[in-house]
C-alpha cells in the first residue's frame, strides 16, 4: 500500500517544481520511502533522493509503505535491468506467488509483488491485468514507445485521478497531489451538485472537482507518446448463476474459497490484524483466519464512547462474546472523540464530500491501530456481494407495490398521518415506511434508488438556487447507465450490481482507503478477492438475498463456524448517534454552516431552507439528520479547500 504522482507531457516540466509536491503531499501513504523517475526522450533515470532541478517529458513519484520485502529491493519507482519499463503500484497483488512460478527465467532482485507486477506487464502488456487478483492502482511507462499505461482493479478498492490540460496529462493516488499541479485555483463542478446531494458522493469517474477525474474501476488509461489518451474496460461483472449445485455444495465451495482469500490476503512482512466489529462478516473472517494460521489473529474491536453515551456499543458486546468462544488475541480500544473537532479533519482527509459518518469511524479504528498493526482485514465487500443491505428487501418490496397503484396509494396516505415521534422520541420505523411509500410511486429501479437518498423527488430542485436547476446533470445518470446492462437480471441481482458498480467504490472503498491511507495503515478486504467476486457472479439470487432472508449463503457458512448470537445479530451500523447531534452537539456548527446568510452569499442553495429542516428536526416533527449531514459535508468540503462557487 503506497501512493504515487506523475505526469506525461508534450513539452517537459520541471521535476523538482512539480513532481515533487505532488509527490510529497501523499507522503502519508507512504512514510518508509520515496523516489522518482524522470524522462525525456532518451533513457530514463531513477532517483531515490530529491529530483534535480530538470525537465523531463514523463515523471514518476512515489512514496512507499513497505508491507512485503521490506529492503531496498522493493523500493519503487521499480525500472526492469534492461531500463525499458518503469512501475510505480498502489495496492497488493495477491497472488504474486503463483504468478512468479509462472516466470521462470527471470532473475528476480526481490520478493516483493510490485516485482512481480513489473515483469508480468513488461511481458505480456494490456493482457498482464487478466492474470492480476489483487486490489491496485499503477502508472507502468515503456521508454521505448514512450507510453504511459494506467490502470485501477476491478472492484475500484484502490483510487486513481488524473486531469489534462495543454501540457499532459497528471495523475496521481490522491486528488490533493493534483492541486499541487494544476494552475488555476479549484473550482466547483456545478452541475453534479445534485447528484452529491441525492447519493451523498459522487459516483466513478466524476469528482465535484472541475476538471478532476477518477479511473474507472476494472478500466484502464492508455497515453501516447503525442498526449493522446484512450480508455478501456477490462472487467465487468457478470450475472452467470449457476444452477447444478446443492445447498450444501455451495457451502463447502464458499469455505474453499473464503480460506483460500484469506491465505493469499494473510501475506505480509509486516504485523497483520483483523478489525473485528462483532458482525457477520469480520466475525467470519477473524476466526477462520485462526483456524488456518499457526497463530492467534490479532483482533481489534473498538467501542465508541460518544457524549452522553457510556455503552461502548453493541459491536463491542458482540466481539466480547467471540472472544469468549474462541482463542484470539483479541485488543479492546475504547474511544471518545468529540464529534465537532473530528467531522472538518474527517472531511479534510477524504478530499471528496462524502456524507457517510461510518467514515468518522473507520478514520478513529485505523488512528487506534496503526501503534500495533501496518495491515487490517475488513470485512466490507460482503454486503454488496451476498445481499446484506436491509434495502434490498426494502426496494423489493417497492417495486411490487409499485404494480398495485390501490396498495400503494393507500400505504402512502396512511404514512402520512403516522407521527415521526412520540413522547419527545423519534420512531425510525415510520421514518422508513415513509421512505418506502414515497419510493414505491416511481418507475424501476427510481425506487432502489430514492431508497438510499435522503430526498425525495422534487426536493433538489426546491434546494437548489433556480438559475442552476436547468443546468443539472441527472442524479442517477451513472446508476441508470448501469441498469440498463442489468435490466433483463433477476431484480434481487440488479440491485446488488448497482450497489457493486456505484456505493461500494465511490462510497465505501473510497472512504476506508482514505481513511486507512490517512494513518499509513493498509486495509485489505477479502470478500472482494477476485475468485470470491466470480464465486458471487455465480451463485443463484436465492443463495443472496430473499424477502425474509440476507446473506443466505454466507450465513449458512457462518453457522458451521461462530454462535448463533453472531450469525443471527440483526445488521446494525456503527451506532452513530447522528440524529441526536444535530439537536446537541452539532447544533452550533450547523447553525453557522446552514445559516441563511452564507447560503445566499454561496449562490447555491436556498438560503431558507436549511434553516427550517434544522428547526424541524430539533423540534422532533421531522427526521431530517441525512439531509443535515449532507448539506453539512459540503459545506465544510468548500472550506477545507477553500472554494468558492
Amino acid at each position: 500500500m503506497c501512493g504515487f504522482a506523475g505526469f506525461s507531457t508534450r513539452l517537459g516540466l520541471h521535476a523538482a517544481q512539480t513532481l515533487l509536491p505532488m509527490t510529497e503531499s501523499i507522503a502519508h501513504r507512504g512514510p518508509d520511502d520515496f523516489g522518482y523517475y524522470g524522462w525525456d526522450t532518451g533513457k530514463g533515470t531513477l532517483f531515490r533522493e530529491t529530483p534535480p532541478a530538470q525537465i523531463y517529458k514523463v515523471g514518476l513519484g512515489f512514496r512507499r509503505l513497505s508491507i512485503l520485502d521490506l529492503s531496498r529491493n522493493g523500493a519503487q519507482p521499480m525500472a526492469t535491468p534492461d531500463g525499458r519499463f518503469t512501475l510505480v503500484f498502489n495496492g497488493q497483488i495477491y497472488n504474486h506467488e503463483e504468478l512468479r512460478a509462472q516466470l521462470p527465467d527471470v532473475k528476480w532482485r526481490s520478493h516483493s509483488d510490485s516485482e512481480v507486477l513489473l515483469h508480468l506487464l513488461a511481458r505480456m502488456g494490456i493482457h498482464a491485468l487478466s492474470k492480476l487478483n489483487g486490489m491496485y492502482a499503477f502508472a507502468f511507462f515503456d521508454s521505448q514507445t514512450g507510453e504511459m499505461l494506467l490502470a485501477r482493479d476491478p472492484i475500484g478498492i484502490k483510487p486513481l485521478y488524473y486531469f489534462s490540460d495543454d501540457r499532459g496529462l497528471f495523475f496521481a493516488s490522491e486528488i490533493r497531489a493534483l492541486l499541487k499541479a494544476r494552475r488555476e485555483k479549484p473550482s466547483v463542478r456545478k452541475e453534479l451538485l445534485t447528484r452529491y446531494l441525492a447519493n451523498g458522493w459522487i459516483p466513478d469517474p466524476d469528482t465535484l472537482f472541475e476538471g478532476i477525474y477518477r479511473v474507472n474501476p476494472g478500466h484502464f488509461l492508455l497515453v501516447k507518446r503525442d498526449g493522446e489518451v484512450a480508455e478501456t474496460q477490462f472487467w465487468e461483472f457478470e450475472a452467470k448463476a449457476r444452477t447444478d449445485l446443492t445447498k450444501r455444495q455451495w457451502k463447502d465451495r464458499l469455505e474453499t474459497v473464503l480460506d483460500d482469500s484469506l491465505r493469499r490476503q494473510m501475506r505480509s512482512d509486516v504485523p497483520l490484524g483483523f478489525f473485528l466489529s462483532g458482525g457477520v462478516d469480520s466475525s467470519l473472517l477473524t476466526v477462520r483466519a485462526a483456524k488456518i494460521t499457526r497463530h492467534r489473529p490479532l483482533a481489534f474491536s473498538v467501542g465508541f464512547q460518544w457524549k452522553g453515551d457510556p455503552s461502548p456499543g453493541e459491536d463491542m458486546r458482540a466481539s466480547r462474546l467471540l472472544g469468549s468462544h474462541f482463542s484470539l488475541n483479541r485488543r479492546e480500544i475504547l474511544v471518545e472523540p468529540r464529534i465537532v473537532d473530528l467531522l472538518p479533519k474527517v472531511t479534510h482527509v477524504l478530499e471528496e464530500p462524502i456524507a457517510d459518518a461510518a467514515a468518522l469511524c473507520s478514520y478513529l479504528i485505523c488512528e487506534a491501530a496503526k501503534s500495533q498493526v501496518k495491515v487490517l482485514v475488513s470485512g466490507q465487500g460482503a454486503d454488496e456481494l451476498f445481499g446484506g443491505y436491509p434495502i434490498y428487501q426494502a426496494g423489493y418490496v417497492a417495486s411490487k407495490l409499485n404494480a398495485m397503484p390501490a396498495m400503494s396509494g393507500l400505504m402512502k396516505f396512511s404514512s402520512r398521518l403516522l407521527p415521526y415521534s412520540l413522547g419527545g422520541r423519534q420512531i425510525q420505523s415510520v421514518h422508513r415506511l415513509k421512505k418506502i411509500a414515497a419510493a414505491m410511486q416511481e418507475t424501476w429501479p427510481d425506487p432502489f434508488l430514492f431508497l438510499r437518498s435522503p430526498f425525495r423527488k422534487g426536493e433538489l430542485e426546491d434546494l437548489l438556487a433556480p438559475e442552476l436547476v436547468t443546468h443539472q446533470l441527472s442524479p442517477y445518470g451513472r446508476h441508470l447507465e448501469f441498469f440498463q446492462r442489468a435490466k433483463g437480471w433477476d431484480l434481487y441481482d440488479q440491485m446488488l450490481y448497482l450497489d457493486t458498480k456505484t456505493y461500494l467504490p465511490a462510497l465505501n472503498l473510497a472512504y476506508s482507503d482514505k481513511t486507512s491511507m490517512a494513518h499509513s495503515v493498509e486495509l485489505r478486504v477479502p470478500f472482494l478477492d477476485q475468485e470470491m467476486v466470480s464465486f458471487a457472479e455465480s451463485l443463484p439470487t436465492k443463495y443472496k438475498a430473499t424477502l425474509t432472508g440476507s446473506k443466505v449463503l454466507l450465513k449458512s457458512v457462518a453457522e458451521r463456524t461462530l454462535p448463533k448470537q453472531i450469525v443471527r445479530r440483526r445488521k446494525a451500523g456503527f451506532g452513530l448517534p447522528l440524529r441526536d447531534w444535530f439537536v446537541k452537539d452539532l447544533q452550533p456548527m450547523a447553525s453557522d454552516l446552514l445559516a441563511s446568510d452564507r447560503l445566499k452569499r454561496q449562490g447555491l442553495f436556498d438560503s431558507e431552507k436549511p434553516s427550517q429542516w434544522l428547526r424541524e428536526h430539533r423540534e422532533l416533527k421531522a427526521d431530517h439528520c441525512t439531509k443535515l449531514y449532507t448539506m453539512m459535508t459540503l459545506q465544510l468540503w468548500l472550506d477545507s479547500h477553500s472554494l468558492s462557487p
